[in-house]
């Protein structure tokens, strides 16, 4: 009972003592009790700010990221579209510095499209009946020294346009010969798009490899000398007549757009 009472003694006087001190200083004792609520509002709003100055640097720190990722698009666009325009004028500028075959006729077209069906992969090109052309017309294009490399070989022809196989192109043939002292002939056969075999070449007759490949001058449709390849393997099996050779093209033939179509006179 002593205890309590001596509680309760204590809080009235602390009580008056707090009602004295803002009756005697009521600024300083208002500031007293204030200052502890008042310093912690000020650190929540210190860190509110804080916060949402942060977020508003992050938020603009996005949409310039996005902002720059757009004119990364954009520049990537542009610089393939640069890189298809420089293509383009080189080989424009080789085709024009190609000289004519005597009794062809050299004919620009444009690749403008490319189908599949079961004989394979072929080319759609921007000329045919009209402009003389006919099966069996060979495509060509030119190469860094002024030579032509043969392309394909025209396999459909209408009114207009025309389709053409690589001389890759499985089972596309042309007669060829090798460039030796024997000038020795054979067929350049197409092997899926990846290489030529050249076949039928007499068993006696020297093949070496690097040795160059080019068209022959039987084929009435197809001027000789066209660049075939070069001779990168030989084939030779005992008991046969005949041997073979890979023959590897110069360029990757697919990558072409724009080609001399050669139509006899």
């Amino acid at each position: 009972m002593l205890f309590r009472r001596k509680i309760w003694f204590k809080a009235v006087i602390g009580l008056g003592a707090i009602i004295l001190a803002l009756l005697i200083f009521p600024w300083r004792g208002v500031k007293i009790f204030l200052e502890p609520p008042l310093a912690y509002i000020s650190k929540i709003t210190y860190g509110v700010t804080t916060s949402l100055k942060a977020w508003s640097e992050v938020n603009f720190l996005l949409k310039d990221n996005e902002s720059l990722r757009q004119q990364v698009a954009t520049l990537s666009t542009q610089n393939v579209a640069l890189e298809l325009c420089q293509q383009t004028i080189v080989e424009l500028k080789k085709l024009s510095a190609i000289s004519e075959s005597v009794g062809f006729k050299q004919q620009g077209v444009e690749v403008i499209g490319e189908q599949v069906d079961d004989t394979g992969q072929s080319y759609i090109i921007s000329r045919g009946r009209t402009s003389g052309l006919r099966i069996g017309t060979p495509l060509v294009a030119g190469l860094d020294n002024s030579s032509m490399v043969l392309v394909g070989i025209v396999t459909q022809v209408n009114e207009q346009t025309a389709s053409f196989r690589l001389a890759t192109a499985h089972g596309n043939q042309v007669l060829a010969q090798v460039v030796n002292t024997t000038r020795s002939p054979g067929v350049a056969v197409g092997e899926f798009n990846l290489a030529i075999r050249l076949k039928f070449v007499p068993l006696d007759e020297e093949l070496i490899v690097g040795g160059p490949v080019v068209t022959s001058n039987l084929d009435p449709l197809v001027p000789p000398g066209l660049f075939i390849g070069r001779i990168s393997e030989i084939t030779k099996v005992s008991g046969d007549f005949w041997q073979s050779a890979v023959v590897v093209p110069p360029v990757f033939l697919e990558r072409f757009r724009f080609l001399y179509a050669l139509t006899a006179l």
